[in-house]
């Protein structure tokens, strides 16, 4: 991965980890993992939550000051996304992010 998407990278997990409750990253990890093994199968499901993931992370960067306007469509998926997150993660346990990347 290039250096400066990294440090980008880095930066939003630190973000996250500062300003997002536990219970909605453990309510996002219950759905968004085994989203992710889909989208490794089925482009289609890939298409739909690219645009707004990148709306997400646009909004996630202006809120961090490294972008000068902020994307609506992101904050968006924030106010409703979030929540719906939270509510999850109030009845899952923590899932393990790092199985996506074990080699079987």
């Amino acid at each position: 991965m290039d250096g400066l998407i990294l440090s980008r990278v880095r930066r939003h997990a630190g973000f996250t980890l500062e300003h997002i409750s536990p219970s909605v990253i453990r309510g996002y990890h219950f759905w968004a993992i085994p989203y992710v093994r889909l989208m490794r199968k089925a482009k289609v499901a890939e298409s739909i939550m690219l645009p707004l993931a990148i709306c997400r992370a646009e909004e996630i960067a202006y809120q961090m000051h490294e972008r000068e306007k902020s994307n609506y469509v992101g904050k968006l998926v924030r106010l409703i996304g979030e929540p719906i997150c939270w509510v999850i993660g109030q009845f899952v346990s923590k899932k393990s992010w790092q199985s996506l990347y074990l080699t079987k």
